[in-house]
């Protein structure tokens, strides 16, 4: 990221641009919280979503989806997301809309965007109402990205209507990112809660099982990426091995921090 942008996001992170994730609870509590404290680790870690998400999620979008000239980013926060696909040559997309219910982190994610050298009108980030329906038309975008949301939505209704959203909003043929963390470990990734995942709280996140998930994506088709997000895995850790078994994969992936799920839009 250039300056002056730069300075200008630091700024806004550490007065609280991106700080609360929930906005369906009935307190404000936990993540649901607005109280403008950001760490200097948690800035790094912003101003590193770009690079890691460059390394991870854009090869597995690139092998898979290919092309993809609209795109969608659900909950963007400060951008990182929408930025790492605008960066794809391989995508190539021509029009890349971020949205999010918080007006801090649509800030955060503007400046972004200039410091990588992208504006308007190929990439834009908009407002959009917890709970509402997205203010755009059926089958508008090629891609739709949700990475890290749904854990922060507090009821599964509330879920279900988003990923109702998320595939009307897709066309026929176009695919779905989803990323959540897995709902088996011990700990709640986010809040690390012994058992988060299980006993629920408001206010805080925690995680659908992938069988509930493939449930509610009732128009579409999974796309099988398990053996590719093992391998990838391996090889950024710098573990031995290579691409595991095509059978040994679906093992391997509830071991995983996080859930990674591709839905294609049928139709």
């Amino acid at each position: 990221m250039q300056e002056p942008h730069l300075s200008r996001f630091c700024e806004l992170v550490r007065a609280g641009a991106s700080t609360r994730d929930i906005h369906d609870a009935s307190s404000d509590v936990g993540f649901a919280s607005s109280d403008g404290a950001a760490s200097e680790k948690y800035l790094r870690a912003e101003i590193a979503r770009v690079a890691g998400h460059q390394k991870s999620m854009v090869p597995l979008l690139e092998h898979f989806v290919g092309r993809a000239r609209s795109v969608l980013d659900f909950g963007c926060g400060s951008g990182g997301t929408t930025v790492a696909a605008a960066l794809s040559a391989g995508l190539g997309a021509e029009e890349l809309v971020g949205v999010d219910a918080n007006d801090s982190a649509l800030e955060a994610a503007r400046v972004r965007a200039l410091g990588y050298g992208l504006d308007a009108p190929r990439i834009r980030f908009e407002p959009v109402q917890p709970g509402r329906a997205l203010p755009f038309a059926d089958g508008s975008f090629d891609l739709v990205l949700c990475i890290s949301v749904l854990e922060f939505l507090s009821s599964r209704a509330a879920r279900a209507g988003l990923i109702a959203e998320l595939q009307r909003v897709t066309r026929p043929g176009g695919h779905i990112l989803l990323a959540t963390p897995s709902p088996w470990r011990l700990r709640e990734y986010h809040s690390r809660r012994w058992l988060g995942n299980q006993l629920h709280r408001d206010g805080y996140p925690w995680s659908s099982s992938g069988a509930s998930l493939d449930r509610m994506f009732d128009r579409c088709s999974t796309v099988n990426i398990a053996s590719f997000v093992v391998a990838d895995l391996i090889r950024r850790r710098g573990l031995p091995g290579s691409t595991p078994a095509a059978w040994l994969a679906p093992l391997l992936n509830p071991l995983l921090p996080w859930q990674k799920c591709l839905y294609r839009r049928k139709g």
